[in-house]
Protein backbone atom coordinates (compact mmCIF):
# COMPACT_ATOMS: atom_id res chain seq x y z
CA UNK A 1 0.00 0.00 0.00
CA UNK A 2 3.26 1.96 0.35
CA UNK A 3 4.10 1.61 -3.36
CA UNK A 4 2.90 5.20 -4.62
CA UNK A 5 4.73 6.91 -2.02
CA UNK A 6 8.09 5.05 -2.52
CA UNK A 7 7.39 5.43 -6.43
CA UNK A 8 7.39 9.07 -6.26
CA UNK A 9 9.29 11.87 -7.15
CA UNK A 10 11.27 13.67 -4.50
CA UNK A 11 9.76 16.91 -5.87
CA UNK A 12 6.03 15.46 -5.65
CA UNK A 13 7.04 13.90 -2.15
CA UNK A 14 8.08 17.68 -0.82
CA UNK A 15 4.50 19.17 -1.52
CA UNK A 16 2.74 16.70 0.19
CA UNK A 17 5.13 17.11 2.95
CA UNK A 18 3.88 20.69 2.75
CA UNK A 19 0.68 20.33 2.30
CA UNK A 20 0.59 17.85 5.78
CA UNK A 21 1.97 21.12 7.55
CA UNK A 22 -0.58 23.66 6.02
CA UNK A 23 -3.20 20.53 7.39
CA UNK A 24 -1.95 20.17 10.71
CA UNK A 25 -1.28 16.54 10.29
CA UNK A 26 0.66 13.98 12.50
CA UNK A 27 2.15 11.24 12.77
CA UNK A 28 3.25 8.77 14.88
CA UNK A 29 6.19 11.19 15.63
CA UNK A 30 4.08 14.36 15.53
CA UNK A 31 4.31 17.20 12.85
CA UNK A 32 7.38 17.76 10.23
CA UNK A 33 9.35 19.58 12.35
CA UNK A 34 9.20 17.20 15.71
CA UNK A 35 9.82 14.52 13.04
CA UNK A 36 13.45 16.04 11.92
CA UNK A 37 13.97 16.85 15.58
CA UNK A 38 13.22 13.78 16.95
CA UNK A 39 15.56 12.11 14.22
CA UNK A 40 18.11 14.61 14.00
CA UNK A 41 17.62 15.96 11.01
CA UNK A 42 17.13 19.77 11.06
CA UNK A 43 20.69 20.25 10.09
CA UNK A 44 20.78 23.90 10.80
CA UNK A 45 17.28 24.66 11.47
CA UNK A 46 16.33 23.43 7.47
CA UNK A 47 13.20 22.58 8.04
CA UNK A 48 12.24 23.24 4.16
CA UNK A 49 11.03 19.59 2.32
CA UNK A 50 12.38 20.63 -0.60
CA UNK A 51 15.68 20.95 0.97
CA UNK A 52 15.58 17.10 2.23
CA UNK A 53 16.31 13.87 0.26
CA UNK A 54 13.68 11.51 -0.50
CA UNK A 55 14.67 8.89 1.88
CA UNK A 56 13.75 11.38 4.70
CA UNK A 57 10.16 12.87 2.96
CA UNK A 58 9.15 9.00 2.52
CA UNK A 59 10.48 7.94 6.25
CA UNK A 60 8.29 10.83 7.43
CA UNK A 61 5.33 9.97 5.47
CA UNK A 62 5.19 6.47 6.42
CA UNK A 63 4.54 7.49 9.77
CA UNK A 64 1.01 8.56 9.31
CA UNK A 65 -2.00 6.05 9.71
CA UNK A 66 -3.75 4.31 6.58
CA UNK A 67 -6.18 7.12 6.81
CA UNK A 68 -3.98 9.87 5.70
CA UNK A 69 -2.01 7.52 3.45
CA UNK A 70 -4.97 6.87 1.42
CA UNK A 71 -5.49 10.17 1.30
CA UNK A 72 -1.19 11.07 0.71
CA UNK A 73 -2.06 8.43 -2.54
CA UNK A 74 -4.22 10.44 -3.73
CA UNK A 75 -2.62 13.35 -3.41
CA UNK A 76 0.40 12.10 -5.29
CA UNK A 77 -1.48 10.88 -8.04
CA UNK A 78 -3.02 14.33 -8.26
CA UNK A 79 0.04 15.87 -8.23
CA UNK A 80 1.88 13.34 -10.67
CA UNK A 81 -0.72 13.91 -13.04
CA UNK A 82 -0.46 17.83 -13.04
CA UNK A 83 3.04 18.32 -13.21
CA UNK A 84 2.44 15.22 -16.17
CA UNK A 85 -0.23 17.67 -17.78
CA UNK A 86 2.11 20.63 -17.50
CA UNK A 87 5.31 18.84 -18.97
CA UNK A 88 3.19 17.71 -21.90
CA UNK A 89 1.86 21.64 -22.35
CA UNK A 90 5.55 22.32 -22.16
CA UNK A 91 6.72 20.11 -24.63
CA UNK A 92 3.87 20.28 -27.36
CA UNK A 93 2.19 24.41 -26.31
CA UNK A 94 0.54 24.03 -29.48
CA UNK A 95 -1.75 20.81 -28.38
CA UNK A 96 -3.62 23.22 -25.38
CA UNK A 97 -7.16 24.48 -25.79
CA UNK A 98 -8.18 27.71 -24.88
CA UNK A 99 -10.04 26.63 -21.74
CA UNK A 100 -7.75 24.30 -20.69
CA UNK A 101 -5.10 27.29 -21.11
CA UNK A 102 -7.81 29.12 -18.82
CA UNK A 103 -7.57 26.26 -15.92
CA UNK A 104 -4.25 25.90 -16.08
CA UNK A 105 -3.66 29.81 -15.25
CA UNK A 106 -6.04 30.38 -12.98
CA UNK A 107 -4.51 27.56 -11.27
CA UNK A 108 -0.98 29.01 -11.49
CA UNK A 109 -2.64 32.95 -9.80
CA UNK A 110 -0.90 33.15 -6.61
CA UNK A 111 -4.16 33.54 -4.83
CA UNK A 112 -5.46 30.17 -6.10
CA UNK A 113 -4.07 27.75 -3.69
CA UNK A 114 -5.39 30.59 -0.55
CA UNK A 115 -9.02 30.60 -1.79
CA UNK A 116 -9.44 27.37 -3.43
CA UNK A 117 -7.27 24.45 -1.57
CA UNK A 118 -10.34 22.67 -0.07
CA UNK A 119 -9.63 20.41 2.28
CA UNK A 120 -9.94 17.25 -0.05
CA UNK A 121 -8.71 15.09 3.68
CA UNK A 122 -12.28 15.68 4.97
CA UNK A 123 -14.80 12.57 4.92
CA UNK A 124 -17.44 14.69 2.83
CA UNK A 125 -14.69 15.03 -0.01
CA UNK A 126 -15.72 13.19 -2.85
CA UNK A 127 -13.47 12.11 -5.75
CA UNK A 128 -15.09 11.87 -9.35
CA UNK A 129 -13.65 9.71 -12.07
CA UNK A 130 -12.17 11.81 -14.81
CA UNK A 131 -12.75 9.16 -17.32
CA UNK A 132 -9.85 8.57 -20.29
CA UNK A 133 -7.42 10.98 -19.80
CA UNK A 134 -7.26 11.58 -23.81
CA UNK A 135 -10.33 12.18 -23.96
CA UNK A 136 -10.46 14.83 -21.10
CA UNK A 137 -7.75 16.56 -22.95
CA UNK A 138 -9.99 16.78 -25.97
CA UNK A 139 -12.80 17.85 -24.08
CA UNK A 140 -14.00 21.63 -24.60
CA UNK A 141 -17.07 21.36 -22.04
CA UNK A 142 -17.48 24.04 -19.71
CA UNK A 143 -19.77 23.94 -16.30
CA UNK A 144 -20.05 26.78 -14.15
CA UNK A 145 -21.41 25.76 -10.74
CA UNK A 146 -22.89 28.52 -7.94
CA UNK A 147 -24.35 27.79 -4.45
CA UNK A 148 -25.97 29.54 -1.39
CA UNK A 149 -25.12 28.65 2.05
CA UNK A 150 -26.57 29.35 5.29
CA UNK A 151 -25.27 29.58 8.86
CA UNK A 152 -25.92 27.06 10.92
CA UNK A 153 -26.74 26.54 14.90
CA UNK A 154 -23.11 24.30 15.37
CA UNK A 155 -21.36 27.58 13.65
CA UNK A 156 -20.87 25.51 10.09
CA UNK A 157 -21.95 26.41 7.01
CA UNK A 158 -24.58 24.54 5.04
CA UNK A 159 -25.55 24.27 1.06
CA UNK A 160 -29.48 25.29 0.36
CA UNK A 161 -29.26 25.89 -3.35
CA UNK A 162 -26.97 24.66 -5.55
CA UNK A 163 -27.20 26.24 -9.52
CA UNK A 164 -25.26 24.85 -12.70
CA UNK A 165 -24.69 25.94 -16.23
CA UNK A 166 -22.99 25.04 -19.15
CA UNK A 167 -20.69 26.72 -21.70
CA UNK A 168 -24.09 27.49 -23.53
CA UNK A 169 -25.71 29.10 -20.63
CA UNK A 170 -28.50 26.40 -20.95
CA UNK A 171 -29.74 25.24 -16.68
CA UNK A 172 -28.17 21.95 -15.98
CA UNK A 173 -29.12 22.30 -12.46
CA UNK A 174 -31.04 24.12 -10.56
CA UNK A 175 -31.76 22.37 -6.92
CA UNK A 176 -33.04 23.47 -3.13
CA UNK A 177 -30.94 21.65 -0.34
CA UNK A 178 -31.41 20.08 2.46
CA UNK A 179 -29.10 20.80 5.06
CA UNK A 180 -30.15 18.11 7.44
CA UNK A 181 -29.37 20.82 10.68
CA UNK A 182 -30.53 23.33 12.58
CA UNK A 183 -30.40 26.62 10.82
CA UNK A 184 -29.57 29.62 12.87
CA UNK A 185 -29.47 32.45 10.05
CA UNK A 186 -31.11 31.68 6.65
CA UNK A 187 -29.61 35.41 5.37
CA UNK A 188 -32.13 35.85 3.43
CA UNK A 189 -31.30 39.06 2.25
CA UNK A 190 -28.66 37.41 0.47
CA UNK A 191 -30.04 33.98 -0.37
CA UNK A 192 -33.54 34.81 -0.92
CA UNK A 193 -34.15 31.68 0.52
CA UNK A 194 -36.44 31.17 4.14
CA UNK A 195 -37.26 28.08 6.31
CA UNK A 196 -40.56 27.78 4.17
CA UNK A 197 -38.80 27.41 0.56
CA UNK A 198 -37.37 24.44 2.30
CA UNK A 199 -40.22 22.88 3.62
CA UNK A 200 -40.51 19.49 1.75
CA UNK A 201 -37.53 18.95 0.36
CA UNK A 202 -35.64 16.05 0.53
CA UNK A 203 -32.86 16.85 -1.96
CA UNK A 204 -29.26 16.22 0.08
CA UNK A 205 -25.81 17.21 -0.61
CA UNK A 206 -25.05 14.09 -1.38
CA UNK A 207 -28.01 13.91 -3.70
CA UNK A 208 -26.36 17.16 -6.04
CA UNK A 209 -22.88 15.88 -5.90
CA UNK A 210 -24.02 12.38 -7.75
CA UNK A 211 -25.59 14.72 -10.23
CA UNK A 212 -22.82 16.82 -10.52
CA UNK A 213 -20.35 13.73 -10.72
CA UNK A 214 -22.16 12.44 -13.53
CA UNK A 215 -25.34 13.36 -15.79
CA UNK A 216 -26.28 17.06 -15.32
CA UNK A 217 -30.07 18.07 -15.91
CA UNK A 218 -31.77 20.80 -15.71
CA UNK A 219 -34.94 21.60 -12.81
CA UNK A 220 -37.15 24.85 -11.79
CA UNK A 221 -36.70 28.41 -12.40
CA UNK A 222 -33.86 31.01 -12.14
CA UNK A 223 -33.01 32.03 -8.86
CA UNK A 224 -29.96 34.62 -7.51
CA UNK A 225 -28.13 31.04 -7.43
CA UNK A 226 -28.17 30.78 -11.13
CA UNK A 227 -27.61 34.46 -11.71
CA UNK A 228 -24.38 34.32 -10.38
CA UNK A 229 -23.47 30.64 -12.27
CA UNK A 230 -24.18 32.42 -15.33
CA UNK A 231 -22.15 35.49 -14.66
CA UNK A 232 -19.08 33.38 -14.03
CA UNK A 233 -19.53 31.38 -17.12
CA UNK A 234 -19.84 34.62 -19.32
CA UNK A 235 -16.82 35.96 -17.57
CA UNK A 236 -15.03 32.68 -18.74
CA UNK A 237 -16.76 33.15 -22.41
CA UNK A 238 -15.65 36.52 -22.11
CA UNK A 239 -11.68 35.87 -21.57
CA UNK A 240 -11.54 33.16 -24.39
CA UNK A 241 -13.04 35.41 -26.58
CA UNK A 242 -10.58 38.47 -26.02
CA UNK A 243 -7.54 36.05 -24.99
CA UNK A 244 -5.41 35.93 -22.35
CA UNK A 245 -2.51 38.89 -22.22
CA UNK A 246 -4.83 41.64 -21.22
CA UNK A 247 -7.63 42.39 -18.62
CA UNK A 248 -10.99 41.90 -19.81
CA UNK A 249 -12.32 45.63 -19.93
CA UNK A 250 -15.71 46.83 -19.56
CA UNK A 251 -17.53 48.79 -22.08
CA UNK A 252 -19.72 51.13 -20.33
CA UNK A 253 -20.63 53.23 -23.15
CA UNK A 254 -24.41 52.00 -23.20
CA UNK A 255 -25.59 52.02 -19.68
CA UNK A 256 -28.74 52.67 -19.39
CA UNK A 257 -30.27 55.77 -17.44
CA UNK A 258 -31.09 53.77 -14.59
CA UNK A 259 -27.34 51.65 -14.16
CA UNK A 260 -25.65 55.32 -14.14
CA UNK A 261 -27.92 56.51 -11.61
CA UNK A 262 -26.02 53.82 -8.65
CA UNK A 263 -22.95 54.00 -6.87
CA UNK A 264 -21.65 50.10 -6.13
CA UNK A 265 -20.74 49.92 -2.37
CA UNK A 266 -18.40 47.03 -1.80
CA UNK A 267 -16.29 45.46 0.27
CA UNK A 268 -18.70 46.00 3.07
CA UNK A 269 -18.34 43.97 6.62
CA UNK A 270 -20.44 41.49 6.77
CA UNK A 271 -21.80 42.07 10.11
CA UNK A 272 -22.79 45.44 9.16
CA UNK A 273 -26.67 46.11 8.54
CA UNK A 274 -27.01 47.78 4.60
CA UNK A 275 -29.60 50.08 6.35
CA UNK A 276 -26.45 51.51 8.31
CA UNK A 277 -24.76 52.39 4.55
CA UNK A 278 -27.60 55.41 4.16
CA UNK A 279 -25.79 57.71 7.08
CA UNK A 280 -23.16 58.08 4.04
CA UNK A 281 -25.41 60.53 2.15
CA UNK A 282 -27.08 63.53 3.04
CA UNK A 283 -30.74 63.06 4.11
CA UNK A 284 -31.91 65.61 1.19
CA UNK A 285 -31.17 62.85 -0.95
CA UNK A 286 -33.86 60.60 -2.12
CA UNK A 287 -31.48 57.36 -2.57
CA UNK A 288 -32.17 53.81 -1.61
CA UNK A 289 -29.78 51.06 -0.80
CA UNK A 290 -30.88 47.73 -2.47
CA UNK A 291 -31.31 45.21 -0.10
CA UNK A 292 -29.98 42.54 -3.22
CA UNK A 293 -26.55 42.02 -1.24
CA UNK A 294 -23.87 39.74 -2.68
CA UNK A 295 -21.47 38.00 -0.44
CA UNK A 296 -18.29 37.11 -1.14
CA UNK A 297 -16.27 35.80 1.90
CA UNK A 298 -16.23 38.63 4.95
CA UNK A 299 -17.75 41.31 2.91
CA UNK A 300 -20.51 42.17 0.77
CA UNK A 301 -21.50 44.32 -2.24
CA UNK A 302 -25.19 46.85 -3.15
CA UNK A 303 -26.00 49.16 -4.84
CA UNK A 304 -27.60 52.84 -3.70
CA UNK A 305 -29.59 54.01 -6.31
CA UNK A 306 -30.38 57.37 -6.89
CA UNK A 307 -33.32 59.58 -8.48
CA UNK A 308 -31.00 60.20 -11.94
CA UNK A 309 -27.11 60.32 -12.81
CA UNK A 310 -26.75 63.37 -12.01
CA UNK A 311 -27.35 63.25 -7.84
CA UNK A 312 -25.11 60.24 -8.22
CA UNK A 313 -22.14 62.01 -9.61
CA UNK A 314 -22.86 64.87 -6.87
CA UNK A 315 -23.70 62.01 -3.94
CA UNK A 316 -19.79 60.90 -5.32
CA UNK A 317 -18.43 63.89 -5.21
CA UNK A 318 -19.41 64.85 -2.25
CA UNK A 319 -17.64 62.16 -0.71
CA UNK A 320 -14.82 63.37 1.46
CA UNK A 321 -12.09 60.76 0.76
CA UNK A 322 -9.05 59.92 -1.42
CA UNK A 323 -10.09 58.72 -4.95
CA UNK A 324 -8.41 55.91 -6.74
CA UNK A 325 -9.37 53.39 -9.83
CA UNK A 326 -10.53 50.08 -10.00
CA UNK A 327 -8.67 47.79 -12.35
CA UNK A 328 -11.32 48.96 -15.15
CA UNK A 329 -10.71 52.15 -14.61
CA UNK A 330 -13.80 53.36 -12.82
CA UNK A 331 -13.44 56.11 -10.38
CA UNK A 332 -13.63 54.50 -6.46
CA UNK A 333 -13.06 56.21 -2.75
CA UNK A 334 -12.42 54.22 0.33
CA UNK A 335 -14.82 55.64 3.18
CA UNK A 336 -14.79 55.41 6.72
CA UNK A 337 -18.33 55.23 8.15
CA UNK A 338 -19.67 55.37 11.93
CA UNK A 339 -22.17 53.05 12.09
CA UNK A 340 -24.89 53.12 15.35
CA UNK A 341 -23.05 50.49 17.57
CA UNK A 342 -20.12 52.81 17.59
CA UNK A 343 -17.76 51.40 15.68
CA UNK A 344 -15.85 52.66 12.46
CA UNK A 345 -15.75 50.37 9.42
CA UNK A 346 -14.27 51.06 5.95
CA UNK A 347 -15.64 50.35 2.53
CA UNK A 348 -15.77 51.26 -0.83
CA UNK A 349 -18.32 53.61 -3.30
CA UNK A 350 -17.61 53.28 -7.17
CA UNK A 351 -19.03 55.20 -10.19
CA UNK A 352 -20.47 52.83 -12.89
CA UNK A 353 -18.56 54.44 -15.73
CA UNK A 354 -15.37 54.52 -16.14
CA UNK A 355 -13.63 58.02 -15.58
CA UNK A 356 -12.24 60.00 -19.47
CA UNK A 357 -8.33 59.59 -19.54
CA UNK A 358 -6.84 62.90 -18.11
CA UNK A 359 -4.88 65.47 -20.59
CA UNK A 360 -4.59 62.34 -22.91
CA UNK A 361 -2.82 60.62 -20.25
CA UNK A 362 -4.85 56.92 -18.62
CA UNK A 363 -2.28 56.54 -15.75
CA UNK A 364 -4.44 53.05 -15.13
CA UNK A 365 -3.36 50.93 -17.97
CA UNK A 366 -0.29 53.15 -18.94
CA UNK A 367 -1.60 52.88 -22.59
CA UNK A 368 0.07 55.56 -25.17
CA UNK A 369 -2.72 58.34 -26.18
CA UNK A 370 -1.84 60.39 -29.49
CA UNK A 371 -2.29 64.23 -29.85
CA UNK A 372 -6.01 65.31 -31.05
CA UNK A 373 -4.34 67.01 -33.95
CA UNK A 374 -2.47 63.82 -35.12
CA UNK A 375 0.68 66.30 -36.16
CA UNK A 376 2.62 64.57 -33.37
CA UNK A 377 2.74 60.87 -32.86
CA UNK A 378 4.99 61.58 -29.72
CA UNK A 379 3.93 59.12 -27.05
CA UNK A 380 3.13 60.91 -23.41
CA UNK A 381 3.35 59.29 -20.40
CA UNK A 382 2.05 60.15 -17.24
CA UNK A 383 4.03 61.72 -14.45
CA UNK A 384 1.99 61.34 -11.64
CA UNK A 385 3.04 58.02 -9.94
CA UNK A 386 2.78 56.76 -6.64
CA UNK A 387 5.89 55.29 -4.80
CA UNK A 388 3.51 53.95 -2.15
CA UNK A 389 1.62 52.08 -4.31
CA UNK A 390 3.21 48.26 -2.79
CA UNK A 391 3.00 49.44 0.52
CA UNK A 392 -0.58 50.15 0.06
CA UNK A 393 -1.40 47.06 -1.76
CA UNK A 394 -0.14 44.75 0.78
CA UNK A 395 -1.87 46.54 3.67
CA UNK A 396 -5.22 45.91 2.02
CA UNK A 397 -4.44 42.93 1.50
CA UNK A 398 -3.31 42.01 5.80
CA UNK A 399 -6.29 43.88 5.88
CA UNK A 400 -8.60 41.55 4.12
CA UNK A 401 -6.82 38.35 5.74
CA UNK A 402 -7.70 40.32 9.34
CA UNK A 403 -11.30 40.39 8.40
CA UNK A 404 -11.46 37.18 7.28
CA UNK A 405 -10.05 35.94 10.68
CA UNK A 406 -12.92 38.06 12.53
CA UNK A 407 -15.59 36.58 9.69
CA UNK A 408 -14.52 32.78 11.27
CA UNK A 409 -13.86 34.01 14.94
CA UNK A 410 -17.55 35.32 14.95
CA UNK A 411 -19.33 32.13 13.79
CA UNK A 412 -17.14 30.20 16.24
CA UNK A 413 -18.24 32.50 18.54
CA UNK A 414 -21.84 32.48 17.71
CA UNK A 415 -22.11 28.54 17.96
CA UNK A 416 -20.47 28.55 21.55
CA UNK A 417 -22.99 30.83 22.36
CA UNK A 418 -25.80 28.57 21.42
CA UNK A 419 -24.43 25.41 22.79
CA UNK A 420 -24.29 26.97 26.61
CA UNK A 421 -27.85 28.66 25.85
CA UNK A 422 -26.35 31.79 26.30
CA UNK A 423 -28.49 34.63 25.03
CA UNK A 424 -27.08 37.25 21.89
CA UNK A 425 -28.05 39.22 18.79
CA UNK A 426 -26.33 38.41 15.86
CA UNK A 427 -25.97 41.47 13.41
CA UNK A 428 -24.65 38.93 10.74
CA UNK A 429 -25.86 39.28 6.99
CA UNK A 430 -28.75 41.66 8.41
Amino acid sequence: MEEPILNADREVLAEIVRLSQKQGLKGREGGWKDFLHSNSLSYGAVYDPMRKSKDILVAFLQTFQEKDQKFFRKMIRRITEYKAFEKFISDFPGQESPQQRLVRLTMEHPHYPRFYSFPSHDEEWMFMPLGKVSEVMKSKTMISIDCEMVLCEDGTEAVVQVCAVDENLEVKLDKLVNPNKAVADYITDITGISAKDLEGVTCSLADVQSVLGFALRAEGEPHNCLNDAKAAMKLVLAKLEHGFDDPISVVDDNLSDSDQAKLLLHKIPVDVPYQELLKLFPENYNVDIKNDLKVRGPSYSTFAVFKDAREADEAFKGIEASESRDSNGRPQKNVFLEISTGKSISFYVRRMRAAAPANGCDPLNKRTAQDETNDSKRQRTCLHHCKHVEDIEKLKQELRQREEEIFELQKIVSALARKKGISCISTNYL
